[in-house]
């Protein structure tokens, strides 16, 4: 492992975060670009992460989708992108709509234990022709 002292210019910033996502904690002023830069190569660097945008999110959960857990904002369109990536990473969504209960559970069929709503639950088991014992 790399240690690291604190960094602080970019480029510098960028090298450091392209080999280890985790690097950001040690980046003292942190560009978009160089926290895309790291939850692109760790997607749980988005816990290091000063100030999180849609789209350090969306980069973030699309190379881990269990970096939804850090997200600080959801949107549909994160959480969805977080499941396509993982279907686990549904227990950490906050507002679980059709859409993205559906594509958690197509992409990991266990997923279906972390659909809070029994109405949701039994509507997908339907469409994906699942028993279950109501």
């Amino acid at each position: 492992m790399i240690r690291y002292s604190a960094i602080l210019d970019e480029k510098s910033a960028l090298a450091a975060v392209e080999e280890d996502g985790y690097a950001l904690r040690f980046v003292e002023d942190q560009t978009e670009a160089v926290s895309l830069a790291a939850v692109t190569q760790n997607g749980y660097a988005l816990r290091y992460v000063k100030s999180q945008t849609e789209a350090v999110a969306m980069a973030a959960v699309r190379q881990d989708g269990y970096a939804l857990r850090f997200v600080e904002d959801q949107t549909e369109a994160v959480a969805l992108a977080a499941v396509k990536q993982d279907g686990g990473a549904l227990q950490y969504v906050e507002n679980q709509t059709e859409a993205v209960a559906l594509a958690a559970v197509t992409q990991n069929g266990d997923a279906l234990r972390f659909v809070l709503s029994l109405d949701l639950f039994v509507k997908i088991a339907a469409l994906l022709n699942i028993k279950t014992d109501k």
